[in-house]
């Protein structure tokens, strides 16, 4: 079919066409400046953020740790960024799961062999937590904190008696007798409990060769050390467990000091948190709609994913917490 002559027409199709072009040169335009400020993010050169110049990083290790991408993306990212200078790890936290402990002791391992990192523990660093802070360059704890706490532990609810009581038996049929041992509904047999602390103790070894590695200990006097008991900031220091009685001030100075820094630097704290910036969420937001519009699908799933923190508990737990009465 022809196209219409009609004067009107042909100009409402040119029209029509430099809208088009409009909004295509100015969809690839948001999307270069969107690509720019991820990069600029990724490296710490960010504009619009405080962390663009030289600075000390801090970052938080609080509450129960898990198996935490965002926070190792993040230590991975502050390898990567040149006008970080150093890295100080905040610590309050009881532990939590040996294999998060693990990772981040990892994590912080290979941080530390790009630029100078410590540790401050402030109220709380035990168990997973102190295996965090043996992977830094120096410990520095408040002398009234808790740590220590070294070891592993493995817990599992036994409510037979009570089902007992309420005439509830529960049926199984397993493959092995060691399957899904021990379990809360059948006393545990002596070859299950074997198996687990053959496990624990796998896991024990493990950790105190962290201990005897990093703070430079005998095997005699890390197995004294490490027998699950807890130490006050002072008493830490005076069995080595830790290098100095201090605070975030005390761990800056020492860094200006070892490394040669300005003595005007700044610490910055460089945690993710679950609250955004508004120009984070209104670039997120640019972003994706103008990926549906050029035809890019399950965007918006991508970047859930690529934020999402585990919470649960897994695992063989390496955590100090007094039981109460």
């Amino acid at each position: 079919m022809a196209e219409p002559s009609n004067p009107e027409y042909l100009l409402d199709r040119r029209r029509l066409r430099r809208k088009l072009t409009f909004w295509r040169v100015a969809g690839l335009g948001l999307l270069a400046v969107v690509l720019i400020w991820g990069v600029a993010r990724l490296t710490g050169l960010d504009p619009f953020s405080e962390t663009r110049g030289q600075h000390i990083a801090e970052i938080s290790v609080d509450g129960l740790i898990v198996g935490s991408d965002a926070r190792l993306d993040l230590i991975e990212e502050l390898g990567n960024q040149d006008n970080v200078r150093a890295v100080i790890v905040k610590i309050n936290s009881p532990g939590g799961t040996t294999s998060g402990g693990e990772a981040l002791y990892e994590s912080l391992r290979a941080l530390s062999e790009k630029k100078p990192v410590v540790a401050t523990i402030d109220g709380i660093g035990t168990s997973a937590a102190y295996m965090a802070a043996l992977a830094t360059d120096r410990i520095f704890a408040r002398r009234a904190s808790i740590t220590g706490s070294i070891g592993v532990i493995y817990q599992s609810p036994n409510v037979t008696a009570l089902l007992e009581k309420l005439g509830i038996r529960m049926e199984e049929i397993k493959s092995d007798p060691l399957k899904a041992s021990p379990n809360p509904f059948s006393p545990t047999t002596p070859e299950a409990r074997a198996v687990i602390q053959d496990l624990i103790d796998d896991s024990y070894e493990w950790f105190l060769d962290l201990v005897k590695e990093r703070r430079n200990f005998d095997d005699a006097t890390a197995r004294t050390l490490a027998d699950g008991r807890v130490f006050s900031g002072d008493r830490a220091l005076s069995v080595k467990l830790i290098d100095e009685i201090g605070s975030q001030k005390d761990a800056r100075n020492w860094l200006v000091i070892e490394y040669d820094l300005d003595s005007r630097i700044k610490v910055i704290d460089r945690e993710i948190t679950d609250d955004e910036s508004v120009l984070n969420l209104t670039m997120r937001a640019l972003f994706v709609t103008f990926a549906k519009t050029i035809g890019l699908r399950g965007v918006e799933s991508a970047i859930l994913d690529a934020v999402s923190v585990p919470t649960q508990l897994d695992g063989l737990i390496s955590v100090w917490h007094p039981i109460l009465d």
